[in-house]
């Protein structure tokens, strides 16, 4: 379905390249029907970060291919490599709301880094200082998180009201104001698409959604399937690392139409004509 392929694509764009596909209702349909979706996803999913991701179909109901299933994602945890991550840390954050008794309580998931109870932050954009006083995971408190954990953080110095969908909490003096971002920008290959100077998009980065308008830099425009470098001259200003990932999405009608890594942050706004990058 459409919106499983948009799926698919903004985990292309994340850099997520260990997954699994899973297909369901699998005894609603016949063998022949079934191989056939199974030969579409193969098709759709070539030439992105999933195409080699295994396939298993499975029924709820009748609970057919579902310890299949489980014994495959054991079987991924166990062979996925753990990486060290030496990164400062941060947390995007998608929720914040007051608990009476208790205080702020902030949520989102750990994409950087370690924090630890007690632990001195930094909220953007304010750029003000707060206290961890508490962390959970999954309902369970816990002193210190880890990169990729879902998280809520219970804060002091700061009322609930002055946190909203899109800020980030981080490691003080860790991330980079910016109001334009050069970038490596890929474009979706299931729709017909175009970017050219002055496009309007929705850029997302990390929980927060931007617009802003697009100023191709090494040609006049870039097409579908297309990969160019990419300025995004933003509305507002955001608070970033270089290497984030990003998404765009088209300004209406909405839908997702590329995304990519941003690789500069110079303020200095630039032209096709003015700036030249190799990659």
């Amino acid at each position: 379905m459409p919106q499983t392929i948009e799926h698919a694509q903004i985990l292309h764009y994340m850099g997520v390249d260990n997954a699994i596909i899973v297909i369901t209702k699998k005894n609603m349909v016949s063998e022949d029907m079934l191989d056939l979706v199974k030969e579409d996803i193969e098709l759709s999913f070539a030439d992105t970060l999933l195409e080699d991701a295994p396939i298993i179909a499975v029924d709820s109901v009748s609970g057919e291919n579902i310890d299949q299933l489980k014994d495959l994602i054991e079987e991924k945890i166990y062979n996925t490599e753990k990486k060290e991550d030496q990164k400062s840390m941060r947390m995007n954050i998608d929720r914040s709301f007051a608990l009476a008794g208790i205080g702020t309580i902030v949520t989102g998931t750990l994409t950087e880094g370690e924090i630890d109870k007690d632990t001195e932050c930094m909220i953007y954009p304010k750029e003000e200082i707060v206290k961890v006083r508490s962390i959970e995971n999954h309902d369970v408190p816990i002193d210190v998180a880890h990169k990729g954990q879902r998280i809520a953080l219970n804060l002091s110095n700061i009322s609930a009201g002055e946190i909203e969908r899109g800020d980030i909490i981080a490691t003080k003096n860790s991330l980079i104001r910016v109001k334009n971002v050069q970038t490596d920008l890929r474009l979706t290959k299931f729709d017909d698409v175009k970017v050219e100077h002055w496009t309007r998009v929705r850029f997302f980065h990390g929980t927060k959604e931007i617009l802003a308008r697009a100023v191709p830099l090494d040609k006049k425009e870039i097409l579908t399937s297309g990969r160019g470098l990419c300025e995004f001259r933003l509305e507002e200003e955001i608070f970033v690392k270089l290497g984030d990932k990003f998404v765009i999405r088209s300004y209406s009608p909405v839908q997702t139409i590329g995304g990519g890594e941003i690789i500069d942050a110079n303020q200095e706004n630039h032209t096709i004509n003015s700036v030249s990058y190799t990659h």
